[in-house]
């Protein structure tokens, strides 16, 4: 019997009559020796000797097929084998893989939180120091404006008062002794009753009662 194949597919009896193969020849030489009515017999026996020998012969060239697919299947399962062994090692390194980049996605995780956290903390700190930084802008900017004012008023004061400086440089002043009185109310002076310059283009002396009335010209 020969066993083949996974499926247990069982073939017995191919080799049934191997051995007869010489009994069948040596029948058919004896049978030569016989007589005209036997030999016809002997004819039938010997065309079924033949028939049978082509037919071991047939199975002969079976069984070296099965023989050769057999040794074909059992290559076949060794590069099968193989194979598996190859897919188990990367189904393996597969698996550490993911282990791997799980592991690394976990801590990259970990990570984002308090990355994430300190940029809102540094961001609201800094719109905190921009805010400040805004206002102080703006508050010394108004200072700036004010004291452009100031300088611009105080500008304006010190040519009224370069202008007029220059008219008491270039003024001829009349000597108080010879003014005693006021020249709105004629009365004289005295330490109730101050004197007071009014310039102009005729510069005259006021007490300083009746110099609230006289315009100046």
């Amino acid at each position: 019997a020969l066993l083949l194949n996974d499926e247990g597919v069982v073939f017995a009896g191919l080799l049934v009559g191997l051995s007869s193969i010489d009994f069948c020849f040596a029948l058919k030489d004896n049978l030569g020796e016989l007589d005209y009515p036997v030999c016809f017999e002997c004819a039938q026996v010997r065309q079924i000797a033949d028939e049978e020998c082509t037919a071991v012969l047939i199975v002969e060239l079976e069984v070296l097929k099965l023989v050769s697919v057999d040794a074909g299947k059992a290559s076949l399962d060794r590069v099968l084998a193989q194979l598996r062994l190859q897919l188990s090692d990367l189904q393996t390194r597969c698996s550490q893989q993911q282990n791997a980049s799980k592991i690394q996605q976990e801590l990259l995780c970990s990570l984002q939180l308090p990355l994430k956290e300190r940029t809102t903390e540094r961001v609201s700190q800094l719109q905190e120091e921009v805010e400040h930084w805004r206002n102080l802008y703006q508050e010394r900017e108004s200072s700036c404006f004010e004291m452009a004012a100031v300088v611009s008023s105080s500008k304006l004061e010190a040519d009224s008062l370069r202008v007029s400086h220059s008219a008491l440089q270039n003024a001829q002043w009349t000597a108080d002794s010879l003014l005693p009185n006021c020249s709105q109310c004629h009365i004289a002076f005295s330490v109730n009753r101050r004197r007071n310059k009014v310039l102009g283009l005729k510069p005259r002396l006021f007490c300083h009662v009746s110099i609230l009335d006289v315009p100046i010209s």
